[in-house]
């Protein structure tokens, strides 16, 4: 009998995206498998939508809206089946995901996280599913890389195809959408909710590898990916947490001096971009620069 999955999607404000979502896992949910949507007290009416639409799904409300890990582990922990997927609500699979990857975890015993290549809404490469691990100097690797970049530039689209050409046992993969042994989890206590958005991912595949997993890319499956739609009416805040999340990673996994260079690096880059022009974000820089603070989204900015 082929293990059960357990589907938790975690929503902000994204009700059309999670529709789609939906309607795209739903037919391929098993009698062994569950569905949970995780919500992240969305005011744009997906509530309802869910209610009316999708009354079989279980709903679970976040008494806050504490981020992306917080709702993962909700989600996690109100099921019971040996794997879970954790998907970003803009996500949408082909109609044989689920059974790909179950078998792929079936047959790699070894893996403790297991990640899909992910492209556009259009089928488009659009972002590196998998990375390095995280270092000062990859943060200019990063930079090169980026989803902007892979979009606009086709030298860079080819470069990001020729590394995603096979499956490979990777450091880290992109959070969007991962199957994950419950066993692991359970091994590494589940997500680190100190990260509210951004890192989450990498730092869960950090944890995995230093519990004696692996972590695998496979772009023999792929899903859709709606990028980054939760977070664009919101796009300074998340700019300053995601910023936030990366000093946090740094201070758990990176040497003293590697923070330190880190800093520096994003006080010259904010000050000269944007900072000047705004002396509230500068304050909450500040802030976050020096880890006096941890902004949150329910903060205002």
């Amino acid at each position: 009998m082929s293990r059960g999955i357990a589907v938790v999607v975690v929503s902000f404000n994204t009700r059309d995206s999670v529709r789609a979502c939906l309607a795209s896992y739903l037919p391929q949910v098993t009698e062994h498998d569950q569905l949970v949507v995780v919500d992240n007290q969305s005011t744009d009416g997906t509530l309802e939508m869910m209610q009316g639409e999708f009354p079989d799904v279980r709903l679970i409300v976040s008494p806050r809206n504490a981020g992306f890990s917080y709702a993962c582990n909700m989600g996690y922990r109100a099921t019971t089946s040996p794997l879970v997927l954790f998907s970003n609500g803009d996500i949408r699979v082909p109609g044989d995901f689920l059974e790909r990857i179950r078998e792929k975890m079936e047959r790699n015993p070894d893996v403790g996280i297991l990640s899909p290549e992910l492209l556009s809404e259009e089928g488009s490469l659009i972002q590196m599913s998998w990375g390095w691990n995280l270092s000062f100097l990859g943060e200019f690797r990063a930079q090169f890389l980026s989803p902007k970049r892979v979009v606009n530039s086709a030298i860079i689209n080819a470069v990001v195809r020729f590394l995603q050409r096979r499956e490979r046992r990777v450091p880290i993969v992109a959070g969007a959408c991962m199957l994950l042994s419950r066993e692991m989890l359970d091994k590494v206590g589940g997500m680190d909710e100190n990260f509210e958005l951004y890192f989450e991912d990498a730092d869960l595949c950090a944890r995995c590898w230093k519990a004696g997993y692996q972590v695998l890319f496979t772009p023999n499956v792929r899903v859709f990916h709606g990028l980054g739609k939760s977070g664009d009416s919101i796009r300074k805040k998340i700019d300053l947490i995601y910023r936030q999340s990366q000093i946090y990673y740094y201070r758990k996994h990176n040497s003293a001096l590697e923070l330190a260079l880190l800093k520096v690096y994003l006080a010259a880059k904010f000050f000269v971009r944007r900072c000047w022009r705004d002396p509230l974000f500068y304050s909450w820089l500040k802030d976050i620069l020096l880890e006096r603070r941890r902004l949150r989204l329910v903060d205002s900015i």
